[in-house]
């Protein structure tokens, strides 16, 4: 099912014509449709989730994985089923390192704008500090067209994407 076939019959012919599901099978007899419907109609989501886990034990008694991995050069690792969404590691290394100036910038864009000094606060800090001051001076986000952004909100609002992407580079 993770190769996208679905049919019991499609699984069939897979374990007689692919070179994988033979591997798998080792040398015994091709199921039948019907074993594996019996398969499936039979397997309930806790012994999926104990078959699961037993693999991945026997995977970190091997010592194949670490499990500290969350993504490895030249590799696409899906995610959300949408084979777009995967993750190149230089990538994100790239655009880690670039959080800072664009933080920098920021600090310094606070300082031409509200005149408070920032230059020793992390984004974390800034970002709360911001949403602060948005709320001792009591004033609403404004968003959509003909919306005119307070210049505090657009602080604001570069300090949360600063703040969310630091965590999601992470």
């Amino acid at each position: 099912m993770s190769n996208g076939v679905y049919s019991t019959r499609m699984i069939q012919q897979q374990c007689e014509e692919n070179i994988n599901y033979m591997w798998l099978l080792q040398g015994y007899a091709t199921p039948s449709h019907m074993t594996f419907q019996r398969f499936f109609a039979h397997c309930a989501l806790d012994i999926l989730m104990n078959l699961f886990s037993q693999i991945m034990e026997a995977i970190a008694r091997r010592d194949t994985l670490t499990f500290n991995e969350v993504f490895i050069d030249g590799t696409k690792l899906e995610a959300n089923a949408n084979k777009y969404t995967f993750v190149w590691c230089k990538a994100v290394e790239k655009k880690l390192s670039m959080l800072p100036t664009k933080l920098s910038v920021l600090k310094q864009d606070i300082w031409n704008e509200l005149g408070l000094d920032a230059f020793y606060m992390n984004d974390e800090f800034v970002y709360t500090f911001l949403a602060k001051e948005i709320e001792v001076r009591h004033m609403v986000l404004v968003q959509g067209k003909g919306k005119h952004k307070t210049p505090l909100q657009r602080l604001y609002e570069r300090a949360e994407s600063l703040y969310e992407k630091r965590k999601e580079y992470e």
